[in-house]
């Protein structure tokens, strides 16, 4: 980085030449309000000391639905696409709406506070959402604004320390009795096989749903009753996709049970 001093009528002023880091743009940031030039030459090496050591921010302008807009363009492809899908859309929802306008250096943690408060007791114009979901956005917020420290837009993250709605009291899970699910898996027989493998599948095993939408047959071996899961069938952009799973602990071997592989053997010969 570069820089020169030019007098004006109000005294002196320091010129920097810096190249933005998320652009690749050169921009020439002026720092006014010095009487002497040596006063500027002073605070023109301390400039460029603090642009060393990381401590110098650049484009102070830039709002924070303008970074989330380039952060999108830049890191898209560091996520898997559904995840990057929920991301987008919750930040587009919940942060670019409702506080893009704010400047990104003028981000703070009251801000946040405030705003999640409103999303968790809902407005005349929006319904309220969940604490679950709150903590996501900030989640997904903080993961965004940790890239801009990383391209030196702000010097600390506002979503280290917001205060969050706390959850309300879980709700207690209603599953399927065994007759319940006996007779959803004897109905889906009626309409034809290939939804009763599926059923027996979810009902059965306890797999995801996407997980049992991403099987194939060579994932399952029908001779020792194992089956892999290592892939599941999302969607993103209302398209059908086949990913990995988030985690190393969701690839896994599953031991399917008798009446199952009797259902899956006469699927497979079905489609046979």
């Amino acid at each position: 980085m570069k820089g020169h001093i030019k007098q004006t009528k109000s005294g002196y002023t320091i010129v920097l030449s810096i190249i933005d880091p998320l652009t690749g743009n050169r921009k020439r940031p002026h720092y006014s309000g010095y009487r002497t030039k040596k006063d500027a030459e002073i605070a023109k090496t301390k400039l460029i000391n603090d642009y060393n050591n990381n401590r110098l921010l650049i484009n102070t302008n830039i709002t924070i639905g303008e970074f989330i807009n380039e952060w999108s363009k830049e890191m898209k492809a560091s996520y898997k696409p559904t995840t990057f899908e929920v991301m987008e859309r919750q930040l587009q929802r919940y942060i670019v709406q409702l506080i893009g306008k704010l400047k990104l250096k003028d981000l703070r943690n009251r801000n946040l506070n405030k705003l999640y408060n409103q999303l968790a007791e809902g407005t005349k114009d929006r319904n309220k959402i969940s604490p679950k979901t709150i903590k996501n956005v900030n989640a997904y917020l903080r993961a965004v604004l940790k890239v801009a420290i990383d391209w030196e837009y702000i010097a600390h993250n506002p979503c280290d320390n917001v205060t969050l709605p706390k959850n309300a009291v879980n709700k207690e899970i209603v599953s399927f009795t065994r007759e319940e699910a006996k007779k959803i898996i004897e109905d889906s027989r009626h309409e034809s096989l290939k939804y009763s493998c599926l059923w027996e599948l979810l009902l059965l095993t306890g797999l995801r749903r996407g997980e049992a939408l991403g099987l194939i047959w060579d994932s399952i071996d029908l001779s020792t009753g194992e089956c892999q899961i290592k892939q599941s069938l999302t969607m993103v952009s209302h398209k059908p996709v086949l990913s990995t799973p988030k985690t190393s602990k969701s690839l896994r071997v599953i031991k399917l049970p008798l009446q199952l592989i009797s259902t899956l053997k006469e699927y497979k010969k079905e489609q046979s």
